[in-house]
């Protein structure tokens, strides 16, 4: 069987939204994949320096762009762009208008995989209280493993009986 397609109305979505929305995505997705090179180089003690890999990138790459040229030397320091002021605050300046797309987008059949999750990613990286409390409760669901209480002692694990 097929699943039925919602028809697509007006989404009424300026040009300065979506280049916002989009130049959100592209630092998210940019410094998410350099994150997960940088965790695989430190696991596999490769040593690969980011910064160069964008040199290298902006050489010739079939992803070949000015932001790998500007991510260079902020890489050199570190790879989130949560430690770096510019693009810290340009995310703030760019939040509203790919939550508005999103949100826009949501009723529709329109797929936005690298747009949506950089928002959910985004938003996991600047809570306090993140989905991890969930993550824990699963986990002790399906394996007893245990779980710290907000506002409880660190370390201390409890564990629920957790009906199946």
């Amino acid at each position: 069987s097929q699943y039925k397609q919602k028809k697509v109305n007006d989404l009424s979505l300026d040009t300065l939204q979506l280049k916002a929305a989009y130049r959100f995505s592209r630092i998210i997705n940019h410094f998410q994949n350099f994150h997960l090179i940088a965790s695989f180089s430190k696991s596999a003690q490769w040593q690969i320096d980011l910064s160069k890999l964008c040199t290298l990138w902006t050489a010739g790459c079939i992803i070949k762009s000015k932001l790998l040229s500007q991510l260079s030397p902020v890489l050199k320091d570190n790879c989130s762009p949560f430690f770096n002021r510019e693009y810290f605050d340009q995310l703030n300046e760019d939040r509203e208008a790919i939550a508005t797309l999103v949100a826009s987008i949501a009723p529709t059949e329109i797929p936005l995989p690298c747009t949506t999750e950089a928002l959910t990613y985004f938003k996991q990286m600047t809570q306090k209280n993140s989905s991890a409390n969930m993550i824990q409760a699963q986990r002790d669901f399906f394996g007893s493993h245990g779980f710290e209480v907000v506002g409880g002692l660190a370390g201390v694990l409890h564990h629920h009986q957790w009906d199946r």
